[in-house]
């Protein structure tokens, strides 16, 4: 299961004041989201994920089946992942540009993405994300 929510912009940041509302989409209604000036805006994210299980063997499954016992997949550890942007709208004459800082697994969580036949796989570490987008 993935538990989470995740903010979302109604319009561009510029069009926002620092009272003007966004649209939250949310399972757990605590979406973050701050317009710290007309231009530049912080938002977050964070998803839980839990029940998810490693792989599951076909061979045990079917041995389970013949023998009239429940196969029991492994279970990974639930984990919780952070995520964190920052925006920044600019003039450039007559067009706008976007400056926009992304911080993935903030809190740098190690886990298990995934597990495979022969092994387990981490989810990626902290990883940053620079974009810069010319707006015409």
């Amino acid at each position: 299961m993935l538990y989470g929510f995740i903010c979302t912009l109604q319009h561009s940041p510029k069009a926002l004041d620092k009272y003007a509302a966004y649209r939250c989409k949310s399972l757990q209604d605590n979406c973050h989201l701050i317009c710290l000036a007309d231009d530049l805006s912080v938002d977050m994210r964070y998803n839980y994920f839990a029940d998810q299980y490693g792989f599951i063997d076909i061979d045990n499954v079917f041995e389970a089946s013949i023998s009239n016992t429940q196969y029991e997949g492994e279970k990974l550890d639930n984990y919780g992942l952070m995520d964190i942007g920052v925006t920044y709208d600019f003039d450039a004459g007559s067009n706008d540009v976007r400056l926009r800082l992304n911080v993935y697994n903030l809190l740098d969580e190690v886990y298990y993405s995934t597990r495979q036949k022969y092994g387990y796989y981490y989810g990626p570490p902290r990883n940053f994300n620079l974009s810069l987008q010319y707006l015409f």
